[in-house]
């Protein structure tokens, strides 16, 4: 997988994501492998992504394929979690919701397609996975999104609330064109 990290998206659409990716020189990606200027566009796949009540964006999500290892990588902007139909900012808002002994019912509430079921499910995963793993490394959720993402891909090569050991290489881009 690939996590782009640019300007904040404000809007979640495929607008927005078409512009992210467009942005990117694919010859300058270096692949899990280690080699750069293999990776071309491969393949696109749907995604759901939860937003607002009752409302999911439907994304068609880039796959690139590199020539040398012939892996294939999703590529992500960086609020998405890979495996997860629930936003990264989602993710954050639930667990300091739950560090702070807060309700989740405003967020249930702004975000109905997120129930209790999701919120459990979240927060196990954050307890099983993620709570030492960011304690020992010293990573606060209270940074921001990019932060927080590219500190868990640079010492766990995975996205903050990734589950599945797919290795994860982070993009960092200044500006989108």
């Amino acid at each position: 997988m690939i996590t782009i990290n640019s300007i904040k998206i404000n809007t979640i659409n495929q607008k927005n994501y078409n512009k992210l990716i467009n942005s990117i020189d694919f010859n300058c990606v270096t692949c899990s492998c280690g080699h750069s200027g293999c990776l071309t566009k491969h393949a696109y796949y749907k995604r759901y992504i939860k937003t607002d009540c009752d409302s999911k964006v439907c994304l068609s999500i880039l796959r690139v394929k590199c020539s040398i290892c012939k892996h294939t990588h999703a590529v992500f902007p960086v609020f998405i979690v890979p495996y997860s139909q629930v936003s990264l900012d989602d993710h954050i808002s639930i667990i300091n919701n739950y560090l702070s002994d807060k309700s989740q019912k405003d967020l249930m509430n702004r975000k109905c397609l997120i129930d209790e079921n999701t919120v459990r499910y979240i927060l196990h995963n954050y307890k099983k996975y993620w709570h030492q793993r960011l304690t020992s490394f010293g990573i606060s959720l209270k940074h921001s999104l990019d932060e927080v993402s590219f500190h868990c891909i640079k010492f766990f090569n995975r996205q903050f609330m990734q589950i599945k050991c797919t290795l994860n290489i982070f993009i960092s881009m200044t500006h989108i064109t």
